[in-house]
């Protein structure tokens, strides 16, 4: 009786402690994953939770307190998972409209559903939305590279955004 008291009591404390850890990453994370990037603010704790579960050594105590270095932790994965994806995450200006009507949405099939629209547009609007969206260049050098006027480019990357969501929106209905 006493041994399922002690295992009662040590899960207790242990779903505690996760919990605390738990808090602490998701605070830290959601302090830099804000506006599009909150979309993915649970998939960066767990990642970072699990990260720590195989290698609880990775803390220094001689370096601080666990809870700042869990903070410093949390907030570096972050940074790291935007600088990895940065032009991931431009795209994400294409698939807004699907993000608002939907919150439990997949993102992977939102992402091949948008793989899709692209594939389906002309040659010169696949290039504008691979220069604008993916190699993030800027107006002037969108407008030298698909030689037209710098002032039109704006005009010609909301058609192209307005075509991929209306395509999207086809091929999901």
């Amino acid at each position: 009786m006493k041994t399922n008291l002690k295992q009662q009591g040590m899960q207790q404390v242990n779903s505690f402690y996760w919990d605390a850890v738990r808090n602490i990453v998701s605070h830290s994370v959601s302090r830099v994953l804000v506006g599009n990037f909150e979309f993915w603010k649970e998939d960066v704790v767990q990642d970072i939770i699990v990260k720590i579960i195989m290698k609880p050594t990775l803390f220094d105590e001689s370096k601080g307190s666990f809870n700042s270095w869990l903070s410093v932790v949390a907030r570096n994965a972050a940074l790291d998972f935007i600088r990895v994806n940065k032009n991931y995450f431009s795209v994400i200006d294409l698939v807004s409209p699907f993000l608002m009507e939907e919150e439990d949405i997949d993102k992977e099939a939102l992402f091949i559903l948008l793989e899709e629209a692209i594939f389906r547009l002309e040659k010169k609007e696949k290039q504008l939305i691979s220069l604008k969206f993916y190699e993030q260049k800027s107006g002037r050098e969108i407008a030298s590279v698909m030689n037209i006027p710098e002032k039109q480019v704006p005009i010609y990357v909301q058609r192209a955004k307005q075509k991929v969501v209306q395509i999207a929106q086809q091929l999901a209905a």
